[in-house]
């Protein structure tokens, strides 16, 4: 099987008294908690990489048909790695680009007061760094 893996490579970092991973960090951004407001990069960045590579797409998953009825089993996973590569990388180009620019829901107060700037989901570069996308074959 192969597929594609795409969030943060994760790393546990202390936040203030508590220890978090960026995985739970990115999780409480993306969808939001009581205090966070949903902020949805990773879902962003993920459906742009579709929408744009909506050609390259349907053309592999075309190839991947053909080749699947000829048999030629090598072909049709290098045309899936072909496909969630482009995907993957676009993802997390998008994502980074979401980061950097920073979100449309502005900080709270008490949150630019802490950070000493407002810039939703930046605080230290520790997330934008970590957006990661890999593209698995169980066989290798």
């Amino acid at each position: 099987m192969i597929e594609l893996s795409f969030g943060v490579k994760d790393k546990t970092i202390k936040k203030g008294k508590h220890t978090v991973t960026l995985g739970e960090i990115a999780i409480f951004n993306e969808y939001g908690t009581e205090k966070i407001p949903p902020r949805p990069a990773f879902r962003e960045g993920m459906e742009h990489a579709v929408r744009s590579n909506k050609q390259l797409i349907e053309a592999q998953l075309k190839n991947i048909v053909r080749r699947v009825l000829q048999g030629r089993k090598a072909e049709v996973k290098q045309s899936l790695k072909v496909m969630l590569t482009q995907i993957g990388r676009m993802a997390k180009a998008k994502t980074k680009d979401i980061i950097r620019q920073g979100s449309t829901t502005p900080n709270a107060p008490s949150t630019i007061a802490r950070k000493g700037f407002d810039h939703p989901l930046y605080e230290t570069g520790l997330l934008l760094e970590s957006v990661e996308y890999e593209v698995l074959d169980e066989r290798g």
